[in-house]
């Protein structure tokens, strides 16, 4: 956790401002804002280094009881997490920091999935009769992602034409851009605090409230909306690189435009795939982990619900953080927060375990109306909306009537079933796309658009 925050927000600050001087065909800019920002990560990571590597000397500080047999595998272990795990979230970032200012992440993306696969089945190297040798495998998996990230920025810096020497030159501190990109990173920096408390501290606070199992049974839904998170996450964030495109060359009218386009096209995309979810839940859930988890269900449906807000706020956080809105950024983690843990000192004492998913819920409303408020100015945009709304509802209650109906016809509830999950995850799918298409289809101004594209 403490290399995935440790860079105070001058990563994703540096993102934004070298995204606007690559737009602007400012590359010298560009690479300065880059280089600046991983020297903050390699300072901030130098303490960690030092402190892993003492673990490794003495692990039962952090590990109690540890037995002869495990006490060598944890200090390689930590030995791997303090040395080697820094060198490949460094070369890790850098690829994907080249790549995603030039909207041709995919490229990283495509390599990860073959070395995933080595990963996967490289497991096999390892395992004797006593089972797996954990160590030398975390180090196998370490080696592999060091090796491909770095040989995924060489080849992208040298397919895209970045200059890697002039990016080491400019691996240092630089006080002028330390003020110009300050303001936003410590902002960000809260604003990523803040959803750490509402979005990431579930589980702990579970943890020391009540006991194992009710983690157990909160963490399936809490496992499902993080990777559907990650979905959303992969899905928008070439379209924050892009709004920050616009930004560098000042063109807020494409801005503005691209925002409204996310709105118009998200609200359709989050209300029916968390409607099929929703509706698919005490299915997907005995089948994927069994019925013993049945308590599940019901959180995971409130934690689905809970994303139903971000059609507007994962945009709205992104046009804020373009147009430097720091009003707004401190406004959505300060909200959050004190919703979260509001709701929580009211809800636990009669709620229980439910609490926190319906805070969820409450801290993405709040949210919604802390953003429906910032873009008031935007709001004509709801027009397009209101044209869709007719297809969008009937397509909704079609779901509610239709679908619990087929899954009843066609499913049984007997257990763990990876066929069944199967088959279901391909129903979903193909009801999702049928459903979003008659949606579109019946915009004109998206069949405009598709003609256009076609034509083009």
């Amino acid at each position: 956790m403490y290399l995935s925050y440790a860079d105070f927000g001058f990563l994703a600050s540096g993102q934004k401002f070298a995204a606007e001087a690559f737009a602007a065909a400012r590359l010298q800019d560009e690479i300065s804002i880059t280089g600046f920002t991983f020297f903050i990560l390699v300072v901030m990571f130098i303490p960690f280094v030092f402190i892993g590597c003492y673990l490794a000397f003495a692990p039962t500080i952090l590990i109690n009881g540890l037995s002869d047999i495990n006490f060598p595998v944890a200090q390689n272990l930590l030995l791997i997490i303090g040395l080697l795990v820094p060198i490949q979230i460094l070369l890790e970032r850098l690829s994907i920091c080249i790549t995603a200012i030039r909207l041709k992440d995919y490229l990283v993306t495509r390599v990860n999935v073959g070395a995933n696969m080595v990963k996967i089945f490289g497991i096999f190297l390892f395992q004797d009769g006593e089972g797996i040798r954990l160590a030398e495998y975390f180090l196998f998996t370490t080696l592999i992602s060091i090796l491909v990230a770095l040989l995924v920025t060489i080849m992208v810096s040298k397919r895209l034409g970045y200059d890697l020497k002039l990016l080491i030159v400019n691996i240092r501190f630089d006080k002028v851009l330390y003020s110009r990109l300050s303001k936003l990173s410590w902002n960000t920096f809260l604003l990523t605090i803040a959803f750490m408390i509402y979005y990431e501290a579930d589980l702990i606070i579970i943890g020391k409230l009540m006991g194992p199992e009710e983690v157990a049974l909160y963490a399936v839904g809490f496992t499902l909306i993080n990777f559907l998170r990650n979905i959303f996450n992969i899905i928008y964030a070439p379209f924050s690189h892009r709004l920050n495109h616009f930004a560098g060359v000042k063109n807020t009218e494409s801005m503005v435009t691209l925002f409204h386009k996310l709105i118009f096209y998200g609200l359709p995309f989050y209300v029916i795939s968390l409607t099929i979810l929703v509706l698919v839940s005490e299915y997907l859930i005995i089948y994927w982990v069994g019925v013993e988890y049945e308590d599940s269900i019901w959180l995971a449906k409130l934690l689905f619900i809970s994303l139903a807000f971000g059609f507007l706020v994962k945009p709205a956080g992104y046009f804020f953080n373009s147009t430097l809105n720091y009003g707004y950024i401190r406004m959505l983690a300060i909200v959050g927060v004190l919703v979260f843990l509001g709701s929580l000192l009211v809800l636990y004492p009669q709620y229980g375990l439910a609490s926190f998913a319906i805070s969820k819920i409450l801290v993405g409303f709040s949210l919604f109306v802390v953003c429906i408020y910032g873009l008031r100015s935007h709001v004509w945009v709801l027009r397009e909306l209101i044209k869709i709304m007719p297809v969008l509802l009937i397509c909704f209650i079609t779901l509610v009537m239709g679908l619990p109906y087929l899954l009843d016809s066609i499913f049984e509830i007997t257990g763990k079933s990876i066929l069944n999950l199967s088959i279901l995850f391909l129903l979903c799918s193909a009801i999702f796309l049928i459903s979003l298409s008659s949606i579109f289809i019946s915009s004109k101004s998206v069949r405009t658009e598709i003609k256009r594209v076609l034509s083009s």
